[in-house]
């Protein structure tokens, strides 16, 4: 212990800054572990009582959830399915909407360990390098014959042990507090309690849905007399319609036939009209030479 002790006095204030900075992550994890955790259970304890205040919660989560379920119900119409309401979906956006600082402290927990291993790795690097370089200056060094040699390399290698001890202390900091902190979220459960909070208040919403569905009035006799005879309408409508649209296929092929009748006829007369033209070319021709002829 006394020797861990002395290495931390070779730490310098670069490895003294990244511990600390390794020492609030910790705290801050466990800080937010506690408060997520402690939320989660007031929200779902919330859920599953009667609300407190003119039908009112003390979260506005569960008031928006409440409220859109409520107004999405109030878009159907009477007699209608809420099949179509989705409850979940309406979960998730109050969640989105309401809780965004605890959302992102759920995240933070989840990162946590990684970036303490992280912050670890980089005193570990920072401490190598700055051996390293202590290292090669000591190595590098042009010591004359007759000069005390002995203070100088002491105080080099020094300085090269207190970066190492910069390298390996930060390691076993961030190595400590990212277990540290993968335990206590083990027992703290954050995401289980986020889920049974989702869950709690998905079973009132459903049944809210439930009640309205139940709350809406049945068909009556008259009421399913009047909507027979609307469906029998709507079906001879249909059949006139049909029927519309049958003749109107036959008139379209009466037409078509009629139109191919034309362009038969169309031909023949084409046909004459050429035959025509051909013997008035010819008459024409037979004038032209017996007028040249009388002429000479």
């Amino acid at each position: 212990m006394s020797s861990l002790f002395h290495g931390l006095r070779l730490v310098d204030l670069s490895g003294t800054a990244i511990i600390v900075v390794i020492t609030l992550l910790l705290i801050l994890g466990i800080a937010t572990s506690i408060v997520a955790r402690a939320r989660y259970a007031a929200m779902t304890k919330a859920v599953r009582s009667d609300p407190a205040r003119g039908g009112m919660y003390e979260f506005k989560v569960l008031n928006r959830a409440f409220a859109d379920v409520e107004q999405e119900l109030g878009r159907l119409p009477m007699g209608g399915r809420a099949d179509g309401v989705n409850v979940p979906g309406i979960v998730e956006r109050a969640m989105q909407l309401e809780l965004p600082g605890l959302l992102m402290g759920e995240r933070l927990i989840k990162a946590n360990a990684g970036l303490l291993i992280t912050l670890g790795l980089v005193g570990t690097f920072y401490g190598l390098t700055r051996s390293i370089g202590k290292l090669v200056s000591i190595v590098s060094s042009d010591f004359s014959p007759q000069a005390d040699v002995a203070e100088p390399l002491t105080r080099g290698l020094t300085d090269a042990l207190g970066g190492m001890s910069v390298a390996f202390t930060t390691s076993l900091a961030g190595i400590l507090a990212a277990i540290m902190v993968t335990l206590f979220g083990v027992f703290a459960n954050v995401a289980e309690r986020r889920a049974e909070f989702m869950i709690q208040l998905e079973l009132s919403l459903d049944r809210l849905v439930a009640q309205w569905e139940a709350s809406q009035p049945a068909l009556g006799a008259e009421a399913t007399l009047q909507a027979t005879d609307q469906f029998d309408r709507a079906v001879r409508a249909l059949e006139n319609s049909i029927g519309r649209f049958e003749g109107a296929l036959a008139r379209f092929a009466d037409n078509s036939r009629e139109f191919h009748e034309f362009n038969v006829h169309l031909k023949d007369n084409i046909q004459r009209m050429s035959l025509s033209f051909a013997d008035v070319v010819g008459a024409l021709r037979t004038q032209t030479s017996q007028h040249r002829g009388g002429t000479k």
